[in-house]
């Protein structure tokens, strides 16, 4: 079992933690497992916006049609480039 010894500082970004956040974790752990929720975490705190994100999360999915499907999921959101944090 992986765990993440360090939490993200408050001002890292203030997505995380949100039920969008977690929302992410659980998009991304249909494809990668439970390591989803690190992962999400860390790219939280290169991402600028949304775009970038899920770019960023969808680079951890090894199947072209797996990226696709997570990225569709992203594609939900209204504005790609809504700031984080």
């Amino acid at each position: 079992m992986i765990h993440e010894s360090t939490p993200a500082p408050p001002e890292a970004n203030s997505d995380l933690g949100t039920g969008r956040a977690r929302r992410r974790q659980r998009n991304l752990a249909k494809f990668i497992g439970p390591l989803a929720r690190v992962v999400v975490n860390r790219a939280a705190r290169k991402a600028e916006n949304l775009n970038e994100l899920y770019t960023l999360l969808s680079a951890e999915i090894k199947s072209e049609k797996d990226r696709a499907e997570f990225l569709a999921l992203g594609a939900r959101r209204s504005d790609w480039t809504t700031r984080l944090g």
